[in-house]
């Protein structure tokens, strides 16, 4: 139900851009943080680049082991975190032992 929210609160964010970006400089003023709206629109376009599969055989919301491996190889490159045992199962499936 948290992947399904998430995905929902993504395509809402795709479908009403300015108002998203509107609410994220809001609360960012808040903060006292600084910020700029077109920086918040290419961020945003960022991230909705980056959920959505393109020409992958995987749904939206979904996660390739291929990818997952990727990601794993990046961070143990650029980063002292010990996760030589994480498995795929482990981290998405949520099927720790």
């Amino acid at each position: 139900k948290f992947k399904q929210a998430t995905l929902k609160g993504w395509e809402y964010a795709a479908e009403n851009k300015e108002y998203t970006i509107d609410l994220v400089v809001d609360e960012m003023n808040k903060a006292h943080l600084p910020n700029n709206k077109a920086h918040q629109r290419w961020m945003l376009d960022r991230m909705l680049e980056l959920i959505t599969p393109g020409e992958k055989n995987v749904k939206r919301g979904e996660l390739l082991e291929s990818d997952f491996k990727h990601a794993l190889d990046i961070i143990k490159f650029n980063s002292e975190v010990k996760i030589d045992d994480l498995k795929i199962e482990e981290f998405y499936l949520g099927k720790i032992n």
